[in-house]
């Protein structure tokens, strides 16, 4: 499988699971844009270089709309394209028991997991759908089946909501039957199959 000379734009994508995602596109040829908050992006940057494909870093903070919209053309204007668009944003942010938690902890789990990949999702559908092609990626959890661990139900509820909002990004054909949208859960194995099932 290749993905020579595409264009993927991965969300959290200087550690952990979008790091992984990102270097895995690079391995198969891909141009990688990936954003980030607090993470040192060069040493994601320098591997997928490394790996002969065109690396982009974009510090943004995706709870804001204009930040979502911005990313999306930044890396159109340096890649030519936008082919994929993987949402992979998100975290735990604290546990918490549901007597305990705040209105705002709840507020903010819902902004960094589920209105961000609601506003960079419509980003990239504004610029795919005019085309009728491209794909989009939802990373999800295993707690959005299980309902999490320990002081994690906040983080479950907008987990799950981005299995639901996936379902409804399907129906709503706004690229065509022909296109795919996914939404995975990561664990060990998940993305390798993801990439050499298509």
């Amino acid at each position: 499988m290749s993905f020579s000379g595409k264009s993927v734009l991965v969300t959290g994508g200087a550690m952990g699971i979008g790091q992984g995602i990102a270097l895995a596109f690079a391995r198969l040829g891909a141009n990688v844009a990936i954003t980030h908050m607090t993470s040192d992006p060069t040493p994601t940057v320098e591997q997928i270089k490394a790996l002969g494909g065109k690396a982009l870093a974009l510090k943004a903070d995706l709870r804001e709309e204009k930040a979502c919209d911005d990313i999306v053309q930044q890396t159109i204007k340096a890649f030519g394209d936008l082919d994929i668009f993987v949402a992979n944003t998100g975290g735990l942010l604290k546990r918490s028991r549901v007597v305990e938690t705040p209105l705002e902890l709840w507020n903010e789990a819902i902004a960094v997991n589920l209105t961000s990949t609601f506003l960079c999702c419509r980003a990239a559908l504004r610029h795919m759908e005019p085309k009728k092609k491209g794909n989009i990626i939802l990373i999800s959890s295993l707690a959005a089946h299980d309902g999490g661990g320990f002081g994690a139900s906040h983080y479950a509820a907008t987990k799950g909501a981005m299995l639901t909002y996936t379902r409804a990004l399907e129906r709503s054909g706004a690229l065509g039957h022909s296109r795919e949208r996914h939404c995975t859960r990561p664990d060990r194995h998940a993305l390798s199959r993801h990439l050499h099932s298509r």
